[in-house]
């Protein structure tokens, strides 16, 4: 699990812009990423990006876990 409560201090990797409506974007501020893993395998990562910073907490961490354990 990587999570990343506020993309401003990180350089090395672009974080993307989020569209909030047709007209309007914002950036993504913090980020968690889990992984997707089949039989000790990686195979793909579950990324929930928000546009505040520190938005994610542990609960938060623990739903995507569950999400990518249904996968």
């Amino acid at each position: 699990v990587v999570t990343v409560p506020d993309t401003t201090k990180v350089n090395e990797v672009p974080f993307p812009t989020l569209r909030l409506s047709v007209r309007e974007t914002a950036p993504a501020l913090s980020m968690v990423c889990v992984p997707l893993i089949i039989n000790n395998e990686v195979v793909g990562v579950l990324e929930q990006y928000a546009t505040e910073k520190g938005h994610f907490d542990s609960s938060d961490v623990q739903l995507l876990h569950s999400f990518a354990h249904q996968a």
